[in-house]
């Protein structure tokens, strides 16, 4: 995939997995892509930036994430 290819949120939103949970953490997206330390970090600001996921809630220290159903059509509502 060439980076050009990526214009626009819906193009990044097929890389997130379908077995993830409707609401995930970070360590769940990591286990899911293999991501691990800076590329995870970057994967998830380029995301919440575009809009591609949403923080929906903390859970103690930790963020949870959801696909934004305004992009995402594979999340069922």
């Amino acid at each position: 995939i060439d980076i050009s290819d990526l214009v626009f949120p819906d193009d990044l939103a097929r890389f997130i997995p379908e077995k993830l949970p409707e609401a995930f953490t970070r360590d769940e997206f990591s286990k899911a892509t293999r991501l691990r330390g800076r590329a995870l970090w970057a994967v998830l600001k380029v995301m919440l930036e575009m809009r591609v996921i949403v923080r929906v809630e903390n859970d103690g220290r930790r963020y949870r994430y959801a696909r934004n159903v305004l992009i995402n059509p594979l999340k069922k509502v």
